[in-house]
C-alpha cells in the first residue's frame, strides 16, 4: 500500500511522466531494495525523452553505452551508485553543473552537484547504492526543480 501511494505521489510531482511507463517495470523498480543500473536507466531514459516508455531497461542501458555515458562492459545487473546515478540524471536531464563538473563532468563532480542543489540528501554516500524509492524521489525532485528554470 505505502508502495502505491509513493507512485501516486511521485506521478503528481513528476508531472505526469510516470503514468506514461510500463508499470510493470516501476514496480521493478519500486521492489528493489537496490536498484539495477538497467531499471535507472531506463527510468532516466523514459524521463528525458530519450527513448519511449515501450522500450525495455537493457534497451536504455545501451542507448547510455552508445552515448559513452556508462562503461560497455557495465552488467545490467549491476547496483547504481548515487554518483553514477547523478551523472546520468544530469546528462538526460540536461541539468547544468558548477564549474568543477563544466570542466571535470563525470559521476564524481555531479554527485557534488545534485547534493548541493538538493536533489540528493547529502546523508547518501557517492558510492553508496540507492534503493527504489530513492531513485524515484531524486528523480521527481530533479524534474520538479527543472521545471522551475527558464
Amino acid at each position: 500500500m505505502k508502495k502505491y501511494f509513493l507512485v501516486i505521489l511521485l506521478t503528481a510531482l513528476a508531472g505526469g511522466f510516470l503514468g506514461a511507463q510500463s508499470n510493470a517495470v516501476i514496480d521493478e523498480i519500486l521492489d528493489q531494495d537496490e536498484v539495477h543500473l538497467s531499471h535507472a536507466a531506463y527510468l532516466l531514459a523514459t524521463a528525458g525523452d530519450l527513448l519511449e516508455d515501450s522500450a525495455q531497461p537493457q534497451d536504455a542501458l545501451s542507448y547510455m553505452q552508445d552515448a559513452g555515458w556508462v562503461d560497455r562492459g557495465a552488467n545490467p545487473q549491476d547496483m547504481v551508485t548515487a554518483e553514477l546515478f547523478s551523472y546520468l540524471l544530469m546528462r538526460t536531464l540536461n541539468i547544468r553543473g558548477g564549474i568543477m563538473y563544466s570542466l571535470f563532468p563525470g559521476p564524481r563532480y555531479a554527485y557534488r552537484e545534485m547534493v548541493f542543489q538538493s536533489i540528493l540528501d547529502s546523508s547518501v554516500g557517492r558510492k553508496d547504492s540507492l534503493s527504489g524509492d530513492q531513485v524515484l524521489r531524486y528523480l521527481a525532485t530533479a524534474m520538479e526543480n527543472q521545471g522551475g528554470q527558464s
